[in-house]
């Protein structure tokens, strides 16, 4: 059974929720990510969109994706200031920092090919703070980060963003100096947990052949990328005194991602202000949707996901990439 047709959110969601998802998408190009190509396409109204691209070329393609919501033609950054976008061969590799090409050296070469820079563009560098404490209604809604190597630069221009108004992210980083200067992801996943996030789920973004003059060898790829899924702690979160939405929010992301028991933690949390007949209601639909007496007894659920994808059905959580 796939998320679309069992979770809270695809379920109950034009039920329960009075006002859209909020959703904030660092490096936008290409088609929407899932699960939010499926909400927007499912459940349009339920779902907003702030989608930060600074390649202009790819602005057509992701205005196709979106319902006039709004585009910001910045890199999301630490700070105000100028800087260069290294358009790649491979438009996706594109990054503010530069490919580093010493990774040749230790990596078959397919892997940093795809990475030769075709030319640079200045464009303009704003934190994501500067652009959110303009926006009402922004509280309970879910970043998504992938900018080729500048996740750390984010978090530390959305400090006030993600302590106040983030309940849930994901990010893809490198373990490997895979461009020049970019900080690895342990550093960026450290910085996320200062701001009480915790980390719920990780998952190879990319793994590569070692450089060797042999044609060919039985080996293993290693890891030099990782996606992870982090959502705030609920102590933090109620200490933001978050109204019945927010909460309603957070269970719903909590639940679609796959942590349902997350959600009901949420809901029993001893500082849970929602309103007791709305709690019982929502409680009531997570069991009717999740309830289960041998779901925890079933083996290999996230080679079983990746398999339905591989045959393009959808899985039964999310994958994170």
């Amino acid at each position: 059974m796939s998320y679309k047709r069992k979770s809270l959110l695809f379920k109950y969601g034009n039920e329960l929720l009075k006002s859209p998802l909020l959703f904030v998408d660092i490096g936008a190009r290409g088609n929407l990510s899932q699960p939010f190509a499926d909400i927007r396409k499912k459940l349009p109204k339920l779902l907003r969109v702030i989608a930060f691209e600074p390649d202009n070329s790819a602005d057509l393609q992701i205005r196709s994706n979106l319902n006039g919501e709004l585009i910001v033609n910045k890199a999301c950054w630490s700070h105000a200031e100028k800087l260069t976008l290294y358009l790649t061969r491979d438009v996706s590799a594109s990054s503010v920092f530069r490919p580093n090409m010493e990774m040749k050296k230790l990596f078959q070469a397919e892997h940093m090919v795809v990475r030769d820079v075709v030319r640079n563009v200045e464009v303009e560098g704003i934190p994501l703070d500067d652009l959110i404490k303009d926006l009402s209604d922004v509280g309970g809604s879910f970043l998504k980060c992938d900018t080729q190597g500048s996740e750390f630069e984010v978090v530390s221009g959305a400090q006030s963003y993600l302590r106040n108004k983030c309940i849930g992210l994901t990010m893809e980083c490198w373990m490997q100096p895979v461009y020049e200067g970019t900080h690895t992801v342990d550093e960026v996943i450290s910085s996320i947990k200062e701001l009480d996030f915790e980390i719920f789920d990780v998952q190879v973004s990319a793994h590569w052949n070692r450089h060797i003059s042999q044609n060919s060898l039985v080996r293993k790829k290693q890891v030099v990328g990782l996606d992870f899924l982090a959502f705030k702690k609920l102590d933090s979160f109620y200490a933001l005194n978050p109204s019945d939405e927010e909460i309603l929010r957070f269970v719903m992301f909590a639940d679609l991602w796959g942590y349902a028991d997350y959600g009901l933690q949420i809901l029993n949390h001893v500082q849970c202000t929602m309103d007791q007949v709305l709690r019982n209601e929502v409680v009531r639909k997570l069991l009717k949707v999740r309830k289960s007496r041998n779901f925890e007894n079933k083996k290999l659920l996230f080679q079983r996901d990746l398999l339905r994808r591989s045959l393009k059905l959808c899985p039964r959580f999310p994958l994170i990439h």
